[in-house]
């Protein structure tokens, strides 16, 4: 199995997931209720090179892509037995809502025709009958705590969410030392909104270049409901005509949208 066979198994796998949705209560997780920027990221992975088995994600808020990666990050673990994986979050505090999510949210409401036993859960980490493990890691806000995140672990998959909010660019590096170089299906994904000029900027800017890694820009208009209805009286009322700046992007938004199809 490839990469490319893994998204489009994901694809499939989607049906069998409920979310407790803020806009419409108790949906299923299919891809007719995808946002634009949840089914563009899945192309990039579906389309990235052999290769290329390091994401880097920069992204607008509320776009879905964290929830999005959270779903995948369970998926992964569950189809695939003897995976090793984690979800690397800012803060100790934050562990708690990850788990929550990829618990409450997402395997509790997991068709069980697809659900593989929760054999173990607490806020070190979750393990599965198929022997699948996704252990939770924050980055310390303690110097003397710096640098020994994932100490002692090996990783084949790796979530890492808000990268450029950590609080110790000593954690991040001493996970990488964790991660696999060989095992056949390793997924790494960092993913973040913008926080200036840091180490995840550096990060983004290397993946443009890595022939192993793929650079990922999601924009907020790729989220549908970021657009108003022209027909709308919201719209009237804020719009005003472009100008020829504005009028650029919006040629390259249109452009981009074509390409999507």
């Amino acid at each position: 199995m490839e990469l490319k066979d893994l998204v489009k198994k994901f694809w499939k796998w989607s049906y069998y997931l409920h979310i407790n949705s803020k806009d419409e209560g108790l949906i299923r997780f299919s891809p007719n209720k995808w946002w634009g920027s949840q089914k563009y990221l899945l192309k990039q992975l579906y389309t990235a090179d052999p290769e290329q088995r390091t994401f880097v994600i920069l992204k607008a808020r509320q776009l879905g892509i964290t929830s999005f990666l959270n779903a995948f990050t369970l998926f992964y673990h569950q189809v695939l037995p003897n995976s090793k994986g984690a979800i690397f979050v800012s803060d100790y505090t934050d562990i708690d809502i990850i788990r929550r999510t990829i618990v409450h949210d997402f395997y509790n409401l997991l068709d069980e025709k697809v659900r593989v036993i929760l054999t173990h859960n607490s806020r070190e980490g979750m393990r599965f009958a198929n022997n699948s493990i996704i252990h939770f890691l924050y980055t310390s806000k303690r110097q003397t705590g710096k640098g020994k995140s994932g100490r002692g672990k090996g990783y084949n998959f790796l979530h890492a969410t808000e990268v450029a909010y950590f609080n110790s660019w000593e954690d991040f590096w001493s996970v990488q030392q964790s991660l696999s170089d060989v095992h056949p299906l390793r997924l790494y994904i960092y993913e973040s909104t913008a926080n200036g000029y840091n180490e995840f900027y550096d990060l983004y800017e290397s993946a443009k270049k890595s022939p192993a890694q793929k650079a990922i820009f999601i924009g907020w208009w790729l989220k549908e409901t970021y657009s108003l209805d022209p027909k709308s009286k919201t719209y009237k009322y804020y719009s005003y005509p472009p100008n020829k700046e504005e009028k650029e992007w919006m040629k390259a938004v249109k452009v981009f949208f074509m390409d999507m199809k």
